[in-house]
């Protein structure tokens, strides 16, 4: 869509809500696959509605059937949340 698009070309960090309602996940995958391969795979996060152990005891294995490796796993569930918590705002008065 044009919106994303636009979100993508302004360097925005993404979450993608997955719910825990298994039927509603492959699709959710689908769609990290699709952006992963667009190239934006560093700036991708999982988010969740419901449930978050559901979702993350399954969404790792929806992942890879969608064609993720087990290493762009780590990074969407992992490695990217975890540098996003790590980015420091700007304190204005010092810039």
């Amino acid at each position: 869509s044009e919106h994303l698009a636009t979100l993508l070309e302004s360097g925005a960090r993404l979450a993608l809500i997955a719910g825990d309602d298994p039927g509603t996940m492959p699709e959710v995958a689908a769609t990290f696959k699709r952006l992963v391969d667009a190239g934006v795979g560093e700036r991708l996060a999982l988010g969740y509605a419901g449930d978050p152990i559901t979702v993350m005891e399954r969404m790792p294995i929806f992942l890879m059937e969608a064609g993720l490796t087990s290493a762009q796993v780590r990074q969407v569930l992992v490695e990217n949340p975890l540098h996003s918590l790590l980015i420091r705002g700007e304190d204005p008065e010092t810039t």
